[in-house]
């Protein structure tokens, strides 16, 4: 097998209207095993050869979110048994930076590029130096901590006394992510109790419905709730379904009452972007009310804010699980006492 030169590719993936990422932990930690390949192998005034044989490689790395779309990342990494005239042992410890853009709701595509320090064994003699080296890849998210990546990455020009040659290395990752246990509880309840009491007395409530004179107009109180949502992604979680439901038995209860859906996120990434992906999520919980609970989407306004309208400060993980909601509002309105 040989790994093909693909590092043109990688352009492909970086884009400045989309860059996101699908955890907010900090920290991350990776084991990778694939295959090495060797190309341009040349002995100065001898042998050269365009390709040799893969081998095994493989590597730790540890990396640190600095933003959602950028992290800084180094790790070792084996890059297998170079067989020529001997066997030539190459090892490479590396310290890249990694691009990321948000592809779907559990996929990341990124690039990455850097430097690396690597040395090179042999019975006869060793070698060490300083190259470059970049790659490119996808990452797809199980959860908020667990991740696996394909990625491919070029180490350039390894030498060793009169001999230079490429590496390659194709590998398949398994990422453990941490650092924001506290973003968690954030999301599940960012909802505290006197956000759910209508803003009018619910005595006033209870004693207008008891009129039953004929013309009597009454007041019906409005429903208010922030709906949270994990980083980047508009599907409702079970805690959030549940903080609907005092504005799902509103609706129910009072077919002439509006409801009112205006999406917001944080402030990672390009304010574009999110102000198209806070419509998007207003957009899913109106989708939810009228699939799951007939409530006609006629009686909905959807509409985004983007990053605009922050609760919280965007400096903090905490912070920014917040702001990443929709508000739901059903305001106000007068009816007949007896309808």
């Amino acid at each position: 097998m040989k790994i093909k030169h693909a590092l043109p590719l990688a352009a492909l993936l970086v884009s400045s209207t989309a860059f996101a990422a699908h955890t907010d932990n900090d920290w991350y930690t990776g084991l990778r095993l694939g295959a090495t390949d060797y190309t341009d192998y040349k002995i100065s005034g001898g042998e050269s050869s365009s390709a040799i044989d893969a081998n095994i490689g493989g590597g730790l790395f540890l990396g640190y979110n600095f933003v959602d779309w950028f992290a800084l990342e180094g790790g070792y990494t084996y890059l297998g048994e170079l067989e020529t005239s001997e066997k030539i042992t190459n090892h490479a410890l590396e310290l890249v930076g990694k691009f990321t853009l948000q592809a779907t709701d559990n996929l990341d595509l990124f690039v990455k590029a850097g430097a690396f320090g690597y040395k090179t064994d042999a019975d006869s003699a060793n070698d060490d130096g300083f190259n470059a080296t970049a790659g490119f890849g996808a990452e797809y998210f199980f959860n908020d901590n667990v991740s696996t990546r394909l990625e491919y990455q070029y180490y350039n020009n390894l030498t060793l006394d009169e001999a230079k040659w490429d590496a390659h290395l194709l590998a398949v990752s398994l990422v453990y992510n941490w650092g924001s246990p506290a973003a968690i509880a954030a999301v599940a309840a960012p909802i505290v109790a006197s956000q759910l009491v209508a803003e009018e007395p619910v005595q006033e409530k209870v004693e207008a419905v008891k009129e039953k004179v004929q013309d009597k107009m009454m007041k019906i109180a409005s429903e208010k709730v922030q709906v949270a949502f994990p980083f980047g992604s508009s599907v409702l979680s079970e805690e959030s379904m549940q903080q609907l439901t005092p504005v799902i038995e509103h609706l129910k209860a009072y077919p002439d009452a509006k409801l009112f859906l205006v999406g917001h996120t944080d402030a990672s990434g390009p304010a574009e972007y999110n102000q198209t992906f806070s419509v998007k999520r207003a957009d899913a919980l109106a989708t939810y009310l009228s699939e799951e609970f007939s409530i006609d989407k006629s009686r909905m306004t959807v509409s985004g804010e983007g990053e605009s309208m922050p609760i919280a400060t965007n400096d903090t993980t905490e912070g920014r699980a917040m702001n990443r909601r929709v508000s739901v509002f059903s305001p106000s309105f007068e009816m007949m006492a007896n309808k």
